[in-house]
C-alpha cells in the first residue's frame, strides 16, 4: 500500500473511514484522515491492485498525482511515530508545569488577600471596643443606636475572589441604609486603609462618631487638661481644618440663662458664698427673685498638630454691668502650658455637677497665669507649675500694703487614674511678701489637697476632698472676694497669716439612660481667726445642696435643663450667725 502525502512534515494522521470503489479491472481503496487539531482534508486515494494485474492507464496516474499534491501540504506521515508520540508528551508536560505555576502564584495571591482581610477584621474588632467604650461614657441614644447595628456586622472569616477585589460579608444593606454594612474593599484600598491607620494611630473613632472632634480631643491633648463639670465640652463647636491636617480652628460658645430666688440679697447671681452671706439676719424683708445670661460663654481654639495649640474663652462676668472676662487664655504643647488656666492645686475632679458654679462648698480651683509642666508614668500622671501669686491683704487703706512677691507661687500634683476613678494629692507654696508704709513683712504660706472620684457603679460616683491652708484662704472659691490671706495686726504693727480648712462630699445620681440626674452634697470651710479680728469677722459655715438636671441625647444634645435648692449656714467671731437660702432654674445650650 502506498500513501501519498508530504514526507517534509510531522503531521499525525488517524484513519476515520475506509471507502471502497470496484470495478471490473481495479479495486480502489480511498482512505479518510483527519488531523489532531479536528482539521479535515479531502479524501486521499490509496490505490492497491486486488485482482487484476494490469498497469494503470496514464490518465489514472495522473489523477492520482495531481490529487496527492493538492492534499500533501496538510496531511503527511510522520516518518517516525514513536517520536512523535513522545514529542506529544513532551509537549502535554511542559502545559501541565505551566498551569501549575500559574496555580501556585493564584495561591499566593490568595494568601496574601486573606492576610489583608485579617488585618481589616482587627480593625472592626478594635473599632467595636472603641465605640462600646463611647457608649459607656456618653450613654446617648445614638451611641447606642450605633453600636446596635455595628454588633450586626459580623467579623468577616470567608474569603470570595472576585477578579481584583476581596468581598467581605456584613450587614443586609436593605435593612442598613445609611451605609452600616462594608462593601468590596481592593487590595489596594485595604492597603491604604492600613497605612492610614498606622499614621493616624492615636485617632480613635470616639464621641459619637466625630472623627474631627476626636483629632482634637486626641492629637490636640486638650483631653487631658483639668475642666470643670459645667465646662463647655469640647466635643461641641465647629471644627476647621485645613487642606493638608496640620492647622485647625474651633469655635465653640455656651448660651445660659438662669433664674433665682432668695430670701437675702446676695451679691453674686451665679453661687452660694459662704463668705458672702450676711453676717446677721436683716432686719427687713431682703427676699427677692432675679434673673441673667451673663453667664454665657464663648471661646476659639487654635492648633498646630503636633506643635502647639491655643485657647481664648470669654464669659459676660466681668467688673461691670454687662463686660467681657477672660476665663481661659493659653497656649500648650505636648508636656508644656503657658497663659491663664486653672491652677495646678485644684480640686475640679471632685467638684460634683450643679447649677451652682462653686458646688456642693469649699471648691479650689482659681484660673491663673502660669508656666506648667505636665507628664505621667504608667497610671500616674503630675503637673509641676509656677504661677503668679494673688495674695489678699487686709490691712487699712493708711499703710497702702501691697504684694511684693520676689518669686512665684510653686504648685503641683499627683494623680492616678484607673477603671474605679481618680485619687490626686495637690500642694502650693507661696512666699506671701507684704510692702507697706513702714516696712515689709513676709511669711511661708501654703496648701495642701487631697481630691477623689469613686465610680460606686454605673449610676452612681462619689466625689470629695479636702483642703488645708496657711496664708492661701483664697484658694477657695467661696474667699476669691474676701482678703482672708493675710490680715494686719495693729498690736504689733505686723501682718499675720490666717489658717482655714475645707472640704466637701458628693453623691451623683444617673436616674436613667436618657440624661436624667440628681446632685446632693454638702461643704464646710473653717477659718481660723485671729484674735484681733473684728467680732463679725467669717467663723465658719456650711453649704447643702440638691438639684435635679436634665441632659436630653440625640438631637437634643448639649442642652441642660435643671433645678436645685441650696441652703448656707454662717458663724462669726462674736458667736453670732445666719443662714440663707436660694432656689434656682437654668437651661443652657452649648454649641
Amino acid at each position: 500500500m502506498k500513501i501519498l502525502a508530504n514526507r517534509g512534515t510531522s503531521r499525525v494522521l488517524n484513519v476515520v473511514g475506509l471507502l471502497v470503489d470496484e470495478s471490473d479491472a481495479l479495486q480502489h481503496q480511498y482512505l479518510r484522515y483527519r488531523t489532531l487539531s479536528g482539521e479535515h482534508c479531502e479524501e486521499i486515494l490509496i490505490m492497491e491492485t486486488v485482482k487484476s494485474k494490469r498497469t494503470i492507464g496514464i490518465g489514472s496516474a495522473l489523477f492520482i498525482l495531481l490529487l496527492g499534491f493538492f492534499c500533501a501540504p496538510v496531511f503527511a506521515r510522520d516518518p517516525d511515530p514513536l517520536q512523535s508520540m513522545q514529542t506529544l508528551i513532551e509537549n502535554q508536560q511542559r502545559q501541565i508545569e505551566t498551569q501549575q505555576g500559574q496555580l501556585e502564584s493564584q495561591q499566593g495571591q490568595l494568601k496574601a488577600q486573606q492576610k489583608q482581610l485579617e488585618q481589616q477584621s482587627q480593625l472592626l474588632v478594635q473599632f467595636k471596643a472603641q465605640l462600646k467604650t463611647l457608649v459607656e461614657q456618653n450613654k446617648s441614644d445614638a451611641a447606642t443606636e450605633g453600636i446596635d447595628q455595628l454588633e450586626k456586622i459580623a467579623v468577616p472569616t470567608d474569603l470570595e475572589q472576585t477578579g481584583s477585589e476581596t468581598v467581605v460579608a456584613a450587614v443586609d444593606p436593605a435593612k442598613e441604609p445609611r451605609g452600616a454594612a462594608i462593601g468590596t474593599v481592593s487590595p489596594a484600598l485595604a492597603d491604604q486603609i492600613n497605612q492610614d491607620s498606622k499614621d493616624h494611630e492615636t485617632h480613635d473613632a470616639t464621641f459619637g462618631g466625630n472623627e474631627t472632634a476626636s483629632y482634637w480631643t486626641q492629637d490636640y491633648k486638650w483631653s487631658d487638661l483639668d475642666g470643670a463639670p459645667t465646662d463647655v465640652d469640647d466635643k461641641a463647636g465647629i471644627f476647621l481644618e485645613s487642606d493638608d491636617g496640620r492647622r485647625m480652628l474651633r469655635l465653640y460658645g455656651s448660651i445660659r440663662a438662669r433664674g433665682y430666688f432668695e430670701d437675702q440679697e446676695n451679691p453674686d447671681a451665679w453661687v452660694l458664698n459662704l463668705g458672702q452671706i450676711e453676717p446677721v439676719k436683716p432686719s427687713n424683708n431682703t427676699s427677692s427673685f432675679n434673673a441673667t445670661s451673663k453667664e454665657s460663654r464663648f471661646g476659639v481654639d487654635m492648633g498646630l498638630r503636633d506643635v502647639v495649640v491655643g485657647r481664648a474663652e470669654f464669659d459676660f462676668r466681668g467688673g461691670g454691668s454687662e463686660d467681657l472676662r477672660i476665663r481661659h487664655l493659653y497656649m500648650r504643647s505636648e508636656h508644656w502650658v503657658a497663659g491663664k488656666t486653672w491652677t495646678a492645686v485644684n480640686t475640679l475632679l471632685a467638684l460634683a455637677t450643679t447649677l451652682d458654679y462653686h458646688s456642693t462648698g469649699a471648691a479650689v480651683g482659681p484660673r491663673i497665669t502660669q508656666l506648667k509642666y505636665m507628664n505621667g508614668f504608667g497610671p500616674w500622671q503630675y503637673q509641676i507649675s509656677l504661677e503668679d501669686p494673688d495674695l489678699k491683704i487686709d490691712a487699712p487703706d493708711s499703710l497702702s500694703a501691697s504684694e511684693k512677691n520676689q518669686f512665684p507661687n510653686l504648685a503641683g500634683n499627683i494623680a492616678h487614674k484607673a477603671n474605679w476613678g481618680e485619687i490626686r494629692l495637690g500642694g502650693l507654696l507661696a512666699a506671701n511678701r507684704v510692702s507697706y508704709t513702714g516696712g515689709t513683712d513676709s511669711d511661708l504660706g501654703w496648701a495642701a489637697t487631697l481630691a477623689t472620684r469613686l465610680n460606686i457603679n454605673d449610676n452612681n460616683v462619689f466625689k470629695g476632698h479636702i483642703i488645708t491652708t496657711k496664708g492661701q484662704s483664697s484658694l477657695f472659691a467661696d474667699f476669691t472676694k474676701q482678703k482672708l490671706d493675710v490680715v494686719y495686726d495693729p498690736a504689733t504693727n505686723s501682718f499675720k497669716t490666717l489658717k482655714s480648712t475645707g472640704g466637701q462630699i458628693a453623691l451623683e445620681h444617673q436616674w436613667t439612660d436618657s440624661g436624667l440626674s440628681t446632685t446632693i452634697g454638702g461643704g464646710f470651710i473653717d477659718q481660723k481667726l485671729a484674735n484681733f479680728q473684728k467680732e463679725q469677722e467669717y467663723g465658719d459655715g456650711y453649704k447643702a445642696l440638691v438639684n435635679l438636671l436634665f441632659k436630653p441625647k440625640g438631637k437634643y444634645d448639649g442642652i441642660t435643663l435643671g433645678v436645685e435648692f441650696a441652703a448656707g449656714w454662717r458663724s462669726n467671731a462674736d458667736g453670732t450667725d445666719n443662714n440663707t437660702q436660694r432656689a434656682v432654674t437654668a437651661i443652657w445650650y452649648d454649641f
